[in-house]
């Protein structure tokens, strides 16, 4: 599969695939969609799909072992417009490289084994319409208010996070936003009247 160079799409999603993601994957230097989704895929993230700079889907979900941290070399990926990595085992923080992808709409990492504060860069995706970071006990820190930077955002999913701090008053800038969940974190403090 690794040869076909015209490759454009590849969905594999839905089966019963194991064992662990080929880095050869890299080599689809024309791949624009992947779907490795609702598999049975273990081990890491192979960094070399950050080769892949033509992509503009990613959906690993629903592999309940895979695992380590997302590759930081994602940050090369800037046609990416949907990135969705939930449901897994993988660790560590969100990579400020995610800054870098400014083509990105939707950013799903629910369910995961995430720590840390959110990278200051995340405030930076100007077309993100979608955040989730749901379910990622510890993840830590606060909103910044340059949340407000986000004006496309129509869905903030943040429940069951250890974010604290107050809900920043530039909550009230997302005029698009339509969906926000925030059950089951450490927010404190009164509602931003905006």
């Amino acid at each position: 599969i690794f040869e076909l160079a015209e490759l454009d799409t590849l969905f594999l999603d839905a089966n019963r695939l194991e064992g662990e993601i080929s880095p050869d994957i890299a080599k689809l230097t024309k791949l624009r969609r992947l779907t490795l989704n609702d598999n049975r895929f273990v081990g890491t993230i192979p960094t070399e799909i950050g080769q892949t700079t033509t992509l503009v889907m990613l959906w690993l979900f629903n592999n309940g072992e895979l695992e380590g941290g997302i590759p930081t070399e994602f940050g090369n990926l800037v046609n990416l417009e949907s990135l969705a990595i939930f449901n897994t085992k993988v660790t560590g923080r969100i990579p400020s490289e995610i800054g870098n992808l400014q083509s990105l709409k939707i950013f799903k990492v629910e369910n995961n084994l995430l720590s840390g504060a959110l990278p200051n860069t995340l405030y930076d995706l100007a077309s993100l319409e979608v955040l989730g970071i749901a379910g990622n006990r510890n993840i830590t820190g606060s909103l910044s208010p340059r949340l407000g930077r986000l004006t496309k955002l129509r869905e903030l999913y943040i429940s069951e996070t250890s974010i604290g701090g107050s809900l920043p008053e530039q909550i009230g800038e997302l005029t698009e936003l339509s969906y926000l969940s925030v059950t089951g974190t450490e927010l404190s403090g009164p509602l931003p009247a905006t």
